[in-house]
């Protein structure tokens, strides 16, 4: 009875080694495909632009560069649109950090619209994933891209 229970464990063990394997490499792939997009003047967008689905999204003070921001969500406009954009700092991180350093919700909202932005539509994504890319994101602009090689 041992040793089947050894076997089991060993095949379960080695099959969760490949679904880990299996994620790195699909969390990877959907990082460099969020990289490679093209930022959108944010001043370009309208409400009805941004998607209602799950992703993640940056935003970038240029066009090239460092993110300022990387977020996830389950609805992209709302967070895009209703709490940083359109909302105040009680609603969004990013509003509220950059009210520390530029001192009004005007200055604020007149920043964000010079922005640029970068989203990434993940619908089917399952919510553990999303976080795991959100980390693998934030991590790879932290080290200037190279773990992304």
């Amino acid at each position: 009875m041992l040793k089947v229970i050894h076997i089991k464990t060993q095949i379960r063990s080695g099959f969760e080694n490949v679904i880990r394997k299996f994620e790195q490499s699909n969390l990877k792939r959907l990082l460099l495909e969020f990289i490679s997009l093209e930022a959108i003047g944010v001043e370009e967008l309208s409400r009805g632009s941004i998607p209602e689905v799950k992703g993640i999204y940056a935003f970038y003070r240029e066009q090239m560069g460092k993110p300022l921001y990387i977020g996830i969500t389950d609805n992209i406009r709302r967070r895009v649109w209703g709490n940083h954009l359109a909302g105040n700092r009680e609603t969004s991180t990013l509003r509220r950090k950059l009210f520390k350093t530029l001192g009004s919700e005007e200055k604020v909202s007149k920043f964000l619209r010079k922005c640029w932005i970068k989203i990434k539509q993940l619908p089917y994504i399952d919510d553990a994933l999303l976080k795991r890319l959100e980390h693998l994101a934030i991590g790879s602009f932290l080290k200037g891209l190279k773990s992304c090689n």
